[in-house]
């Protein structure tokens, strides 16, 4: 599958469309929370045209889909869903590789059917029990699963209420490290015109792995959320761990895994691009030196 970003048009096609149509089934059979009435004020152009009894909210409409082809799945692959929640997305994938394959994370546990917080985004007790996948408890800073255990690794629309930098690769280097060579990383989060946060291109060099088949970063001419002045966008990443480990002397003695490799290399290009290279690049420009102490001054040449 293509990372890209999410267009409406998507959802109405007949690979999307099939999904979802079962994807709805679950909410309903569960009776999952209902996100019509959001969906409606966030979704006008499109919403209106889904029928159903019940609803998850108006943008797995792309992600849910997106994710669920790019994992080509399949009976007995071991299937890790970060921040799973109670949502038909974990439902569906174990049905699709087997409940006692899949594996549920989140931090917010809610142990009583009754609690109030069933309504929100935790993960409910009652959910965990009925469907009978495997489940932990935990940060996405901190996973509980051995290195390599998971052929799919998921993260639905997570990363944009991680607000700390650090957290946010932190955690994205756990789900790496849980991730079997060769595996899949899939990922969607918002991300904006407007709003400068969890660009594709930084979300991708923050976990050192490869495109899985290809990256398309075309910004769709229409906005996928309706939020007024900052309407956002989706964008759905499809990564891969590679199997290889390679020499990383000429000399050839000393094996690292690809993927740390193309970390290390990202974190030294990032280091060699801030500065002092280009505090000397633009100092040479025309006002270089008002320009060097306005930028300075900005933090623009901040090492991160």
């Amino acid at each position: 599958m293509l990372s890209r970003f999410a267009v409406a048009e998507d959802i109405f096609t007949k690979e999307f469309a099939e999904i979802n149509n079962r994807l709805l089934q679950i909410t309903d059979e569960h009776q999952l929370i209902d996100h019509r009435e959001i969906n409606n004020q966030r979704f006008p152009d499109w919403f209106g045209k889904i029928k159903c009894n019940r609803s998850f909210y108006g943008s797995r409409f792309w992600e849910y889909p997106f994710a669920i082809l790019a994992a080509e799945l399949k009976p007995g692959l071991k299937c890790a869903d970060v921040g799973c929640g109670s949502t038909p997305f974990t439902l569906y994938l174990c049905e699709a590789a087997g409940a006692e394959n899949v594996t549920g994370i989140d931090h917010d546990y809610v142990p009583e059917a009754f609690d109030d917080r069933h309504l929100s985004f935790g993960a409910r007790k009652s959910h965990i029990d009925k469907s009978g996948f495997n489940f932990l408890n935990n940060d996405f800073t901190r996973i509980d699963a051995p290195d390599n255990s998971f052929d799919r690794v998921f993260c639905i629309s997570v990363l944009e209420h991680i607000m700390d930098e650090q957290i946010k690769e932190k955690g994205l280097l756990e789900m790496v490290r849980i991730l079997k060579p060769g595996g899949k990383l899939i990922l969607t989060f918002d991300t904006g015109v407007n709003l400068f946060f969890n660009p594709p291109l930084r979300i991708l060099g923050l976990t050192g792995l490869i495109p899985d088949n290809g990256l398309e970063l075309k910004w769709p001419k229409n906005r996928f959320v309706e939020y007024g002045d900052n309407s956002m966008d989706v964008f759905g990443l499809v990564l891969q761990k590679q199997k290889e480990d390679i020499y990383s002397d000429y000399k050839k003695t000393r094996l690292i895994s690809a993927h740390e490799l193309s970390k290390k290399y990202i974190d030294i290009s990032g280091s060699y691009s801030h500065s002092p290279m280009l505090m000397l690049s633009d100092l040479k420009r025309p006002w270089g030196l008002i320009r060097l102490m306005a930028k300075y001054t900005m933090g623009k040449y901040k090492q991160e």
